[in-house]
């Protein structure tokens, strides 16, 4: 962080989170929380004060000059969050709108017409679907840097050398011949 002039980096900190909490509750919403705003305030502050933005006036306190430019900078960078990941509520509902609408709110079960036998029912595809989550999961968390490169390309159509493809299937297949082995085993 840059040197402030008459200030400590300890008490240059503490203004920095002084003047990023002031009015982070005000911009909470969703799944953030009042810390989640916080954060996006002080790095928003961190890089204004590394551009050299911040000039203090001569024959005023320096710590009183941070504290307000700080706190306008964090109240801007939280409300363009806000604003940037929030739902807008307008005439033109849009795509990116809804997505963030479902982002931020819990499904509710009962406008979806689902009772509790539909969802926790054994032939439910809700179950395929964390079935298949896992395992890739757990062949993503197997997979060296590479691998893992080369396995999102294919899942994504792009095409892999065979040089390269055979290996990856082989280490796949003995991946998902484990878990089948635990499977039977428990």
């Amino acid at each position: 962080m840059v040197k402030i002039e008459g200030l400590s980096e300890k008490e240059v900190t503490e203004i920095l989170y002084k003047a990023c909490s002031r009015h982070a509750a005000k911009y909470c919403f969703g799944y953030n929380s009042t810390d989640d705003i916080i954060q996006e305030g002080i790095f928003e502050c961190i890089k204004k004060l590394n551009n050299g933005k911040f000039k203090p006036k001569p024959n005023k306190p320096t710590d009183k000059q941070l504290l307000a430019f700080l706190t306008i900078c964090a109240r801007n960078a939280q409300s363009n969050h806000l604003r940037k990941h929030s739902y807008r509520y307008a005439s033109g509902d849009t795509e990116a709108n809804r997505t963030k609408y479902n982002l931020m709110h819990p499904l509710k079960i009962h406008s979806q017409g689902l009772t509790r036998s539909d969802i926790f029912a054994r032939d439910s595809t809700m179950f395929d679907e964390i079935d298949k989550e896992s395992l890739m999961l757990r062949i993503r968390d197997h997979l060296n840097v590479e691998e893992t490169k080369d396995f999102l390309k294919y899942l994504n159509g792009i095409p892999i050398s065979d040089k390269r493809r055979q290996p990856l299937f082989d280490k796949i297949v003995s991946l998902l011949n484990e878990k089948k082995e635990d499977c039977i085993d428990s």
